[in-house]
């Protein structure tokens, strides 16, 4: 996510006409799709596999519920709307949206950290 980011603003700096910044937005956003889907099997696997669904979904409830809904889902709900404006190739409104995405990764990351930190477990 980072990377669409950043790319997106060296294009915008290092080119006046926008209209060619859409294919590396068009590869960066799917990028973006298939590590926030990676991230999520991690947590997945973690928890199912090591046993450790019952500690942390509800002695942690919380701090997992606002990890998972801010770390996990709350980028692959905005894929939709990034995706529809490279569609209609609004560079400007794409990367905005992926700033959101950002915020949303950053809150679920520091509680992820927090929590693998309680439980040991890759969160």
């Amino acid at each position: 996510m980072t990377a669409a980011l950043y790319r997106m603003g060296w294009i915008y700096n290092e080119f006046g006409d926008h209209s060619s910044a859409i294919d590396p937005l068009k590869r960066l956003t799917h990028a973006t799709l298939a590590a926030t889907g990676a991230r999520l099997l991690v947590v997945v696997i973690a928890l199912v596999a090591g046993g450790m669904w019952r500690e942390i979904a509800v002695h942690q409830g919380i701090f997992f519920w606002m990890r998972a809904g801010w770390g996990l889902l709350g980028p692959l709900a905005l894929f939709p709307m990034v995706w529809g404006t490279v569609k209609i190739r609004s560079t400007m409104a794409a990367t905005g949206i992926l700033y959101v995405a950002v915020v949303a990764v950053v809150i679920g990351e520091v509680l992820g950290g927090w929590l693998s930190a309680v439980a040991h477990v890759p969160l």
